[in-house]
């Protein structure tokens, strides 16, 4: 334990950070049921919910392995196999070392962690120190979706410059935004409030990224009879690159 507040305090200097070493070297010496732990995804977006797996990896790191309990995981993949057609999440997506998939056997015997716990160990503490740790181990995408990507960066590279990209926010975050007490901007509000900082820029290709087809749909047109540009975007089902 000693050792480890060392290596943070040699990282970096300050209140906040001593704060956030001193909580994972206290964590290392919890004692965990069999150094069995289960991380329970929850029904909300997909960084939060890597942010909070981040943190419970750097967190339970030196008390065993950490399983992962996709059933609330809202990004699947339908993958199709000797044993019949099952959706796939995080372990179909990521590769690393952990968390790995829960065992269908046995997970009883593990000690069950939920994003309301870890949320509440890091309340006040600059959690991003916490979750960079643990994205380096968490944080390795399967050779299918590399390749993927990829290939999105050479089709990319096809349309005319400049490039501009909305973030189009919608599907769950509805839940969130009710939790949160909060709205987010709608397309018109984005395409609005990037004309006002760039009032001179016409045409170029706008790249459209978000999870609800009806949003996506509307920011296409305003995109292209306000901006001008070469919209494109990907479609749900296929993921295929499609340019309008």
């Amino acid at each position: 334990m000693a050792h480890r507040a060392q290596q943070c305090l040699g990282r970096q200097r300050n209140c906040l950070w001593l704060c956030s070493c001193c909580i994972l070297s206290l964590a290392s010496q919890v004692n965990v049921a069999n150094g069995c732990i289960v991380f329970e995804t929850f029904p909300a977006g997909f960084a939060v919910n890597i942010r909070i797996l981040a943190s419970t990896v750097a967190y339970y790191e030196s008390n065993g392995t950490l399983y992962i309990d996709e059933r609330s995981w809202g990004y699947t993949c339908r993958r199709t196999s000797h044993v019949g057609t099952i959706d796939q999440g995080w372990s179909l997506l990521f590769r690393g070392s952990q968390p790995k998939p829960l065992p269908l056997e046995g997970s009883k015997i593990c000690t069950r962690v939920n994003h309301e716990f870890m949320l509440s160990i890091f309340q006040g503490i600059e959690s991003w120190r916490t979750e960079e740790a643990g994205l380096l181990t968490i944080w390795q995408p399967a050779p299918f979706l590399l390749s993927a990507a990829a290939n999105a960066l050479i089709e990319l590279k096809q349309g005319p410059a400049p490039f501009i990209v909305f973030h189009i926010r919608g599907g769950d975050k509805y839940v969130e935004d009710l939790h949160l007490h909060r709205k987010s901007a709608t397309p018109k509000a984005l395409v609005e409030a990037f004309q006002k900082m760039q009032p001179s820029l016409q045409g170029g290709s706008c790249l459209l990224i978000g999870d609800d087809s009806s949003l996506i749909l509307e920011a296409q047109e305003l995109a292209q009879t306000k901006l001008g540009c070469h919209v494109m975007t990907r479609g749900a089902q296929t993921g295929v690159l499609l340019a309008t």
